[in-house]
Parts: C-alpha cells; sequence; structure tokens
C-alpha cells in the first residue's frame, strides 16, 4: 500500500476516526470481549466453515446503523463521509462440530478472522461455555488471521460454545459450536496367561478393566523388545514362542480420538519338560534266564526342538533292583561253564519292573514305567540242561534245576552210569528165563520150552501145540521145557527120524517056516502056502 500526504483538515479527520475506534474497543473489552492483539502468535486446526448468526447491518457505531453521517470539525467545518463500517468474518477452525473432548482437560479452540477495517490483533473474541466452568476461556495465540483460546476443563457431558467476534465499531459475528466432554479410558489391567509359559503354549493376554460402550483395546506384542508386526490380537500362537524368550503385551484403550495409558505386562517362556515316554517290557512274559528289554515303544517328543537323553531304572517287586544297570536291557542270568547262573535274586512270580525318563539337560519327563511277571524258566527242554541224558531234569522255582538219574542208573544226575542188575542180582527174571544187562535196565527172556514174558515162565507142550519135531513115525512126549521123540514099534531112529524095520530078512520075523514073511510099514505079514490057514502065525491044515 502507498501511503500519501493529506491537507491537515483531512489529517485532523483521521485522528478523531482513530480516536472513535479505539473508545469502542476499549468498550468492547469492558463488557467482556478479549482483544486479540493480548497474545503471542500460533497456529490452529483445519478450517471448519460455520454459519454466522451475527447480524450484518453496518455501521460507525452501536445505534448508528447504514451510511455515516458528516462529521462537524471543531472549526465548524465539514469532514467528508466517512466509508461505512462492515463487520468481521470467522470460520471456526476447531473443535470440529459433535467433537468429543477429555474432560476436565484444557484443550486448544482455534478460529479465522477477517475485518476489511480492522486488524485482526485488534477485533475483540469473547467465548461463552454452557455449564460453564470456574476458568474462562482466554486468547492464548495470534498467528496472521488464525486466533487461539484455550478452553478450560469442561465437565463430562455436552457443551454449546459461542463464540463472539467484535471489531469495536459494531459489527460483531456470532459462531456456535456443540462438544461433548467425557473422560478419557485409564490404563488397563493387563495380564498374560499362562503366567509361566512353555513352548506350544498359546499366549493369551487378559484385560481386567472391562470396555465401556464405544471403547476398544489394540494390542500390541513384542519379543525380547522387538515389536512382532502381524501380531495385533490378543492371543499369540504357543508354536511362535521358544524357551527363554520374554514376551510382552502393550495394550490401550480406545474412544473415539482418545487413547488411553499403556498398560501392559511380560512373561518368560519356559523351558518345555519332554513328554513321557510309552514302555513295554520284551518279552511280555520273562523267565528267570531272560535277557530283558525296556523297549521304547513311543519315544518322548520335546516341544522345544531340544535333542533328549534317556535314562532306565530296574525294580524288582517295586524295589530298586540293586546294581542293575541304567540301560535298556536287562540279564537276568549269566551263561558261564557250568551253564546259567542267575545274575541277581529273581524267582518265580516276582513282578520286574522298568521305568525310563528323558531329559533336554534341564527339564527331565514324567517317568514311564512298565512291569512284567516272571515266569518258569524251562532249561530242562533247553541246550542249557545241566542233567544228564539219562537223567530227569526237575524245574524249581529259581533258575536252578534238579537232576536225577533215572531207573537202572546211578551217579549224581549231571553223570549217571548204567547198573547191571542182571549181574548184581537186581533183576526179577523168571528161574526159567534168562537175563539180558541194557543201557539203564535189563530185560528176561523165557528159556526155550517155556513161555512167558520173561519174568513169569510157563512150560511150553511141545507135543500138543504141535511144534515138536518128532517123526511122524515116533510117539511124542512133553517134558519140563521141552520133549521127548520115540519111533513107534516097526520103526528104528531117534524119533526125531524114524525109519521102517524090515521084519522078513530080520531075525525078528516070527512067520512060519512055511508062510512066506511080506513087509509092511511098520509090521510084516505072514501068508501061508494054498491048503493051509494061518492061525496066529503058524499054518496049519484045516
Amino acid at each position: 500500500m502507498q501511503f500519501r500526504r493529506f491537507p491537515a483538515t483531512w489529517r485532523y479527520l483521521a485522528v478523531v476516526y482513530l480516536a472513535v475506534s479505539l473508545a469502542l474497543t476499549l468498550a468492547a473489552c469492558s463488557d467482556g470481549a478479549v482483544p486479540v492483539s493480548a497474545v503471542d502468535g500460533g497456529s490452529g486446526d483445519a478450517l471448519v466453515q460455520d454459519s454466522v448468526l451475527a447480524d450484518s447491518s453496518k455501521g460507525d457505531a452501536p445505534g448508528k446503523p447504514g451510511q455515516a453521517k458528516d462529521i462537524v470539525a471543531l472549526d465548524g467545518s465539514a469532514f467528508p463521509d466517512l466509508p461505512p463500517n462492515t463487520p468481521p468474518t470467522a470460520n471456526w477452525l476447531s473443535p470440529a462440530e459433535a467433537a468429543i473432548l477429555a474432560a476436565n482437560l484444557p484443550s486448544p479452540c482455534t478460529i479465522e478472522v477477517a475485518d476489511g477495517q480492522t486488524a485482526a490483533a485488534q477485533l475483540g473474541a469473547v467465548l461463552a461455555i454452557s455449564d460453564p466452568p470456574p476458568q474462562p476461556a482466554v486468547v492464548t495465540q495470534v498467528s496472521g488471521n488464525v486466533v487461539t483460546l484455550r478452553l478450560p476443563g469442561l465437565a463430562p457431558g455436552p457443551h454449546t460454545l459461542t463464540l463472539t467476534v467484535t471489531d469495536g465499531m459494531g459489527g460483531k459475528v456470532v459462531l456456535e459450536r456443540h462438544v461433548t466432554a467425557q473422560n478419557p479410558p485409564g490404563a488397563p489391567q493387563v495380564a498374560i496367561e499362562p503366567p509361566v509359559p512353555y513352548r506350544g503354549q498359546d499366549l493369551l493376554a487378559k484385560v481386567a478393566t472391562p470396555l465401556q460402550p464405544g471403547e476398544q483395546h489394540q494390542f500390541a506384542w513384542y519379543r525380547n523388545a522387538l515389536k512382532v508386526k502381524g501380531l495385533t490380537e490378543s492371543l499369540v500362537p504357543g508354536a511362535l514362542l521358544h524357551a527363554g524368550e520374554s514376551w510382552r503385551v502393550e495394550v490401550v484403550v480406545v474412544d473415539g480420538p482418545w487413547q488411553s495409558p499403556i498398560g501392559s505386562a511380560e512373561v518368560l517362556v519356559a523351558n518345555s519338560a519332554p513328554s513321557a515316554v510309552g514302555l513295554a517290557l520284551s518279552p511280555t512274559a520273562p523267565t528267570l534266564a531272560s535277557t530283558v528289554q525296556c523297549q521304547m515303544v513311543a519315544p518322548a517328543t520335546d516341544a522345544d526342538g531340544d535333542a533328549l537323553t534317556y535314562s532306565y531304572a530296574w525294580t524288582l517287586n517295586g524295589v530298586p533292583l540293586a546294581d542293575a544297570p541304567t540301560l535298556e536291557w536287562l540279564a537276568l542270568a549269566v551263561a558261564g561253564p557250568d551253564g546259567l547262573t542267575a545274575a541277581f535274586p529273581v524267582k518265580i512270580g516276582d513282578v520286574l519292573g522298568c521305568s525310563a525318563t528323558a531329559t533336554d539337560g534341564v527339564a527331565i519327563s514324567e517317568p514311564a514305567s512298565a512291569t512284567a511277571t516272571l515266569v518258569q524258566a524251562d532249561l530242562c527242554t533247553t541246550s542249557l540242561n545241566p542233567c544228564s541224558a539219562v537223567a530227569e531234569c526237575i524245574p524249581t522255582d529259581t533258575l536252578a534245576v534238579q537232576c536225577a538219574c533215572k531207573p537202572g542208573y546211578v551217579g549224581d544226575g549231571a553223570q549217571c552210569f548204567d547198573v547191571d542188575e542182571c549181574a548184581l542180582g537186581g533183576a526179577d527174571c523168571d528161574a526159567n528165563a534168562s537175563c539180558s544187562n541194557a543201557q539203564g535196565s535189563y530185560t528176561c527172556q523165557c528159556l526155550w520150552g517155556y513161555s512167558g514174558n520173561g519174568k513169569q515162565c510157563a512150560d511150553l507142550d511141545e507135543c500138543a501145540d504141535g511144534s515138536a519135531f518128532c517123526d511122524l513115525a515116533a510117539d511124542c512126549s512133553n517134558t519140563a521145557g521141552s520133549y521127548a521123540c520115540a519111533c513107534q514099534p516097526g520103526y528104528q531112529g531117534n524119533g526125531l527120524i524114524c525109519t521102517d524095520i524090515d521084519e522078513c530078512s530080520a531075525p525078528t520075523s516070527l512067520c512060519d517056516p512055511i508062510a512066506t514073511c511080506v513087509n509092511l510099514p511098520g509090521a510084516y505079514q505072514c501068508n501061508c502056502p494054498e491048503g493051509f490057514v494061518l492061525v496066529g502065525q503058524d499054518c496049519v491044515q484045516p
């Protein structure tokens, strides 16, 4: 703008005009208006256009609307007419209509003002508050055409803000704004469950403070003080956890524009103990001579992925088995030159038990166990039978067996020797039988001419049963244990072989000298000549 020199009269009128303007401004301030020139610089929020509720009359002073009248100077000369006064304009930048303000806390209020005849710093501003607080609003900053006021803390509830801006010469503009004050949410009380987590267990952030209508939680998770992207819910999957990690959750309550202070909780992920193993004894029915395995049918697992080692313990009838190795194998007997020897004092019916635990070097699993009842160790049917081949093997309720030589043998059972019953008189053969010794026994056989089992023998009647070998021309006579053959008359021989005797040629013929002698098998016949008859052995005439 370029300034130029005016005549003395014009300069006088200008002084009068400024004096009147200053008087009006002071009057406005005396009515409660705050001169915006009494503040330092600043800035406001985004522009919000509001309706103007004030009148738009123009005038130089209250009660003088319209065109300005001529003013007469002290010397009686007339001043030219002054331009009419225009009211200021204002836009309410903040707070926005229906804004939510923090109850009982000061908050800024910004407006944009303009006036064609009065500088923004010379305008007056009065802020009226329904349900007014004890302290009034004050102007805190003017920066160009933007004026900032400080609202005092408002009680919870709705409020109407009425802002009046005046130019000190009757021009004014009135703006209204409706806001609600409410208490910002407090810091939530947070806990993490479980308080001692392990890998595989989900983490759950539990907020004890209940939410009010319109409020919601926001979660942020930190692993070892580093924020984990993507975890914005109350749950952390257990698969993300590792032993030794520190996990912290930060929770705020959001209520519209307000955010509560942070509530937090932190836990340390503990080392996970291995799971229990699944066990079974093999064989399921061990004998006193068995080598038993504590068989792991289900190995332990470790949620942390640590390498596992195992240890074993053996019990007998529920009591730790002394001197038993801490291995998965247990030999109940030891083979030696003299056969098996019991390694532990076990017997049939004892309950053998095995327990196993897994460790990752820090934690130990729950012990798992398996048991089995010991059964008869039948060494008699195995190559470990210590008895002689001709001895009876008798099992006992321990690993030892009893050996007894079979009948017909003598010895300690481990070694047995044959007894000669025939020589020692121990045989019970019949008197008419023969005795033959055998390994561990003897045999009796009836003598020739006798029948029976050897221990009882009866005379055999060879003549009656046809087993005699006499000649057909011989007579058979039974004897004790034998028989006798005798040739019948007219035969000669030993009975076994008999031949016919030719009496006609032998001096034994008794025929009449005149008779003819005819030999017959075993006899002879005398035939008299014709005219004679045979009487006896003599030939006589009739």
